[in-house]
């Protein structure tokens, strides 16, 4: 559905060169996002963000380790981090009947369930 939504916003003559961010209209905390996937029934151990930096960094070949610079190493200060705008998607939908997905438990719960079927969980 996203690739619908970005594709959509692309064809049109006034997109080239805009950024469009596929992004939540409201912050999600990690927090809720760790009960959601419990409430799923999936085991998932919450642990310390160095802490898990430091295990990432042990690993080569998790599928994370490219993204490694993404992650601060530490989380004070990430207030001042970047702020993604989507009202590039906002404006270039208009006229669609394509609406922007809340990232809820629901989402998760439909992606968790893909990814069941898919063997990759």
């Amino acid at each position: 559905m996203r690739v619908k939504r970005l594709f959509f916003c692309l064809k049109k003559e006034d997109s080239f060169g805009k950024a469009f961010h596929l992004i939540n209209p409201e912050s999600v905390l990690l927090g809720d996002i760790f009960k959601w996937v419990r409430s799923l029934g999936y085991d998932l151990e919450e642990i310390d963000y160095t802490h898990w930096r430091s295990q990432l960094i042990e690993v080569p070949d998790n599928p994370l380790y490219p993204y490694l610079p993404n992650f601060p190493e530490s989380l004070s200060g990430t207030k001042n981090a970047v702020k993604y705008d989507r009202s590039n998607v906002v404006e270039g939908l208009k006229g669609s009947d394509i609406e922007l997905t809340e990232v809820n438990r629901e989402l998760f719960k439909t992606y968790l369930s893909y990814f069941e079927a898919s063997r990759f969980l």
